[in-house]
C-alpha cells in the first residue's frame, strides 16, 4: 500500500488530523531508506510513521518548549529532549487529546541528583486530575521516559471513573504513540489491520 491508501485507511478509522505534509513527509522518509531497510518495513508502520508525524507537536529548541498541536493522537520520543520535563511535555501531550474530558493542573517534576554522580537519582511527577492530587516516582534511567507513568495514568483515569484508557504503540524505531480511547474502538482499531495498539 502506499502512503496515501495508510492516510485513507486512517481516516476511515477516524483520525481526521493526517495532513498532506504529514503524507508527504512520510513519502520522502521512505524514499530516503537505505532499500534493505524500506524492504523490512512492516506495514503497519507506515501508518504509524503517520500517526507519528501527526501528533508530534512542535519544539522550539531555542526555548527549549513544547507545544502539542494534534487533538487526537499524541506522540514523542522515548529518549527526552528535555529530561527535566518530559513528564509535564507528556502530561501536555495527553491534555490535548483528552477532548476536554479531564482537567490537569499543578504539574511539577521533583528531580534531584546525587552529588558526584551524573544524571538525575530520582524523578517525582505531581499533578492535579481534575483538582484531585495524584504523583508518580518515575524509574530513571537516564534521559529515557518511563513507560510505567502510562499505566500510571491508566489507573488515575479508572479511580476517577473515566471509561476511556491511554492506548500506546510503537513506530518500529522508539517514537511511542498514545491515542485516548475506548477499550472497544482500540479493539476495532487492531482488526481493521491498519496498526496495532497495545491492548
Amino acid at each position: 500500500m502506499t502512503v496515501k491508501e495508510h492516510a485513507r485507511l486512517l481516516e476511515e478509522a477516524g483520525i481526521q488530523e493526517i495532513t498532506g505534509d504529514h503524507i508527504k513527509q512520510i513519502e520522502k522518509m521512505v524514499e530516503t531508506m537505505p532499500q534493505e531497510v524500506a524492504e523490512a518495513l512492516d506495514e503497519s508502520q507506515i501508518s504509524a510513521f503517520l500517526l507519528t508525524a501527526a501528533g508530534k507537536g512542535k519544539y522550539d529548541y531555542e526555548n527549549w518548549t513544547w507545544k502539542p498541536d494534534s487533538r487526537q493522537v499524541y506522540s514523542f520520543d522515548l529518549e527526552a529532549f528535555d529530561e527535566g520535563k518530559m513528564y509535564t511535555y507528556f502530561l501536555e501531550g495527553i491534555s490535548s487529546i483528552n477532548e476536554g474530558e479531564f482537567v490537569l493542573t499543578q504539574v511539577r517534576e521533583l528531580v534531584s541528583s546525587e552529588e558526584g554522580t551524573q544524571g538525575p537519582r530520582s524523578h517525582r511527577v505531581q499533578f492535579c486530575y481534575n483538582g484531585t492530587k495524584y504523583a508518580y516516582d518515575a524509574k530513571v534511567y537516564y534521559d529515557w521516559f518511563d513507560t510505567g507513568m502510562i499505566d500510571y495514568m491508566n489507573q488515575v483515569l479508572e479511580k476517577e471513573g473515566n471509561p476511556k484508557r491511554l492506548y500506546s504503540m510503537g513506530d518500529g524505531y522508539q517514537e511511542c504513540i498514545i491515542l485516548y480511547c475506548t477499550k472497544e474502538w482500540a479493539g476495532n482499531f487492531n482488526r481493521s489491520g491498519i496498526a496495532k495498539i497495545n491492548l
